[in-house]
């Protein structure tokens, strides 16, 4: 699984991954991979599967109108 978060704070999104790996650990599962993107253009430049993807809210409209007019 590939989790992808977005976000330009570093620490919040250094903490959801953190929060993210002791969930899935505590619940027994296989670790996910975690990657984080400081910004909406490095995350569409991301070339692998996307099972989950956390977007600050401020990057979305960007992100969703790239994403909507390439497919």
């Amino acid at each position: 699984m590939r989790i992808l978060i977005c976000d330009d704070d570093t620490g919040f999104s250094r903490q959801l991954r953190e929060i993210l790996i002791t969930f899935f650990r505590e619940n027994s599962l296989k670790l996910p991979e975690v990657i984080i993107y400081d910004s909406g253009e490095e995350l569409l430049k991301d070339p692998g599967s996307k099972d989950i993807v956390f977007i600050e809210a401020n990057n979305h409209k960007t992100i969703v109108h790239t994403v909507t007019d390439d497919h």
